[in-house]
């Protein structure tokens, strides 16, 4: 399935690679919350978060920076997918950082619930 998805050109290329960054975290990962920070799980359970703290966007815990002079930043989900808004200079830049998506079942089936069929260990008895 295809999904459309209107992006902005924007000339300002340096948070370009912050917002490849974000997306390949969240791309194994389950997004938890969005509003001014960007809480989510990554397939390993460990909790992070992506915020604003003196005019850096960080990745918490272990407080990586992934972008520097930024006045505000916000996340949403609009039609599945993951926006950054960032406010820098009085201007807004839009980025879109990652698609929501179902989990995948990581448990296998149970032996008994196996879609093969069983064959009786000696089909002369049956």
């Amino acid at each position: 399935m295809t999904k459309l998805a209107k992006v902005h050109y924007t000339t300002f290329n340096e948070d370009i690679p912050t917002g490849q960054n974000l997306y390949t975290y969240l791309m194994s990962a389950t997004i938890d919350a969005v509003s001014n920070e960007l809480d989510y799980t990554d397939y390993h359970n460990g909790k992070f978060k992506a915020l604003l703290d003196r005019h850096r966007l960080v990745k918490k815990p272990c407080y990586e920076i992934l972008i520097t002079d930024v006045d505000d930043v916000s996340f949403s989900i609009k039609n599945d997918f993951v926006f950054m808004t960032v406010l820098r200079n009085s201007k807004r830049y839009t980025y879109m950082i990652g698609e929501c998506y179902a989990p995948l079942d990581a448990t296998p089936p149970k032996e008994d619930e196996s879609d093969e069929e069983k064959v009786p260990a000696d089909p002369q008895k049956s």
